[in-house]
């Protein structure tokens, strides 16, 4: 028995349960896309531009878009883990977790839209931060670019803001931030805005206020959707029950490994705050809150030397097709 146990967990452990999952990435948001009941979002949010999901506006064309930049995060969190091994054992369970994180959440899968991108420019920024690892002295150009694209992107949707704290926090965990590197994070805010108001590409008089409804707001006035909100509850709890687990085995890495896995807790805690504050955007945070529990499955799933350890990815699993269903009821 234990020998066939040992073979389900590398199942879920190894590159085949990926390519599973990658399938069926693909057709359960087909089929969530061709359902009709996942109301596609093209709202506003841009502060002088359209958002993202105004950019395509074929159906099509955007699931496809949002695929493919879904399946590069998966790429991009392979090639990250391969470069700086914040998850130790072998194992791209985390790519395998996120993709089912995606599917039980159809919002994010049907359609290319700001979630998707944030997600994206998160991990990408993953990248330049811990490039950065206790360099205070050349940091400063990898701040100044980092921050000058969320500055960027916010023209687009006022919700990118959400990772100017991120990678503060991050570059400053990655010993990295000085005072020249809080000089040039400045700069970087300030300077795109200054280039397009220069060029007269926007108007500051086009300027659009955002409207922020919190949580709190929306439960007083009896109008919180359900299925939803229970998936972004269920995540955000499991992702902060799995992550303290996790921690006291990451405690006994070494220095940077466990900083690199500190980072991870601060887009998780800063999208469970986000929800709450701008709940009219829930949808908006929930990838990059899969992505910090996708990595939370990966070290419980690869610390564990249980038998049946592969009982966790069964359950969300089992968590992902009841959302999946819910939502599309």
């Amino acid at each position: 028995m234990s020998f066939r146990e040992e073979r389900i967990n590398e199942f879920f452990n190894g590159r085949r349960f990926l390519a599973v999952m990658a399938v069926a990435y693909v057709a359960l948001s087909w089929l969530a896309l061709q359902s009709g009941n996942i109301v596609i979002s093209h709202a506003g949010g841009g502060v002088f531009f359209p958002s993202p999901e105004a950019l395509i506006t074929s159906r099509v064309a955007s699931w496809a878009a949002n695929t493919v930049c879904t399946l590069g995060v998966c790429a991009l969190l392979i090639t990250l883990n391969r470069m700086y091994n914040f998850v130790r054992s072998y194992t791209v369970v985390y790519a395998s977790a996120f993709l089912l994180l995606q599917v039980g959440n159809p919002m994010a899968s049907v359609q290319f839209y700001v979630g998707t991108a944030l997600c994206l420019v998160l991990i990408g920024a993953s990248f330049v931060m811990f490039a950065e690892y206790q360099d205070k002295q050349h940091s400063q150009r990898s701040i100044f670019i980092a921050f000058a694209l969320v500055s960027f992107c916010c023209m687009f949707h006022y919700s990118f803001l959400f990772l100017a704290p991120v990678m503060l926090i991050g570059f400053m965990q990655m010993r990295a931030m000085n005072l020249r590197g809080l000089i040039a994070m400045v700069l970087g805010l300030v300077t795109p805005y200054w280039i397009a108001l220069g060029m007269g590409l926007v108007d500051p008089h086009s300027f659009t206020v955002p409207q922020v409804s919190t949580i709190f707001t929306v439960i007083a006035a009896g109008t919180l959707a359900h299925a939803g909100v229970v998936t972004a509850a269920v995540t955000a709890t499991a992702t902060v029950a799995l992550t303290a687990i996790n921690m006291f085995t990451i405690f006994n890495y070494r220095l940077q490994t466990r900083l690199y896995n500190a980072f991870f807790a601060v887009p998780a805690l800063l999208a469970i705050v986000a929800m709450c504050v701008d709940y009219n955007n829930v949808s908006t945070y929930m990838p990059a809150l899969n992505l910090c529990l996708a990595i939370q499955v990966a070290h419980t799933f690869t610390i564990s030397t249980a038998l049946r350890r592969y009982l966790l990815i069964v359950v969300l699993i089992a968590a992902a097709a009841a959302s999946y269903v819910a939502q599309l009821m």
